[in-house]
């Protein structure tokens, strides 16, 4: 896609821990699918600094069924 595209726009949301930019979509909900169609409810936006800390402390996520 970047290899033809005349622009490229990077588009960041906000860091819900801290308030920076964020460019990773955290996971927050457990499930079989690889990937999941959603917004806030299965997935949290996060800074670099943020998401590794959370990778690095946190447990999976677990379903509430």
């Amino acid at each position: 896609l970047c290899a033809i595209a005349d622009d490229v726009t990077k588009v960041h949301a906000i860091c819900v821990r801290c308030g920076s930019l964020a460019s990773y979509s955290h996971r927050i909900v457990a499930g079989e699918k690889q990937v999941m169609l959603g917004e806030m409810q299965e997935y949290q936006p996060l800074c670099r600094k943020c998401y590794l800390q959370e990778q690095l402390f946190s447990t999976p996520p677990v379903n509430k069924f």
